[in-house]
């Protein structure tokens, strides 16, 4: 990546509001996926807090902030949850809604989506 981009993730990850910007999506993020009826079966017997940190994390890393991610990789994170392509997208979804609600202009939010969308390929098991 060149320095202009990491400037440019820089100032996503200070625009998202640092860690703590990062938090409260997160936050917000999973009260939505536990509220979907689709979605909350993957988080059956998942430990919550320690979820949202691990992605609190993650997302920081992703888009340029100081925390470094030194999780399992995406495929062996997700590989025996069996997620299908419109479970994915609905997740995305949340994620965008969730940061719209938090005060995240609409060209942010779609910058960190353009981050996370060609994940999909690492993630989705099932079309």
């Amino acid at each position: 990546m060149s320095s202009n981009g990491e400037a440019e993730d820089q100032n996503l990850y200070q625009r998202l509001g640092g860690h703590e910007g990062i938090r409260q999506v997160v936050q917000t993020f999973y009260k939505k996926v536990l509220e979907d009826k689709d979605i909350q079966p993957y988080f059956k017997n998942t430990d919550m807090a320690k979820l949202s940190e691990h992605q609190t994390i993650f997302v920081s890393f992703a888009v340029g902030g100081p925390d470094y991610y030194t999780g399992p990789s995406l495929t062996q994170a997700h590989e025996k949850l069996n997620i299908t392509s419109e479970h994915f997208d609905k997740v995305i979804r949340h994620l965008a809604d969730s940061m719209r609600e938090e005060g995240i202009e609409a060209a942010d939010v779609d910058a960190v989506a353009a981050k996370l969308l060609p994940l999909k390929s690492a993630i989705v098991r099932h079309n």
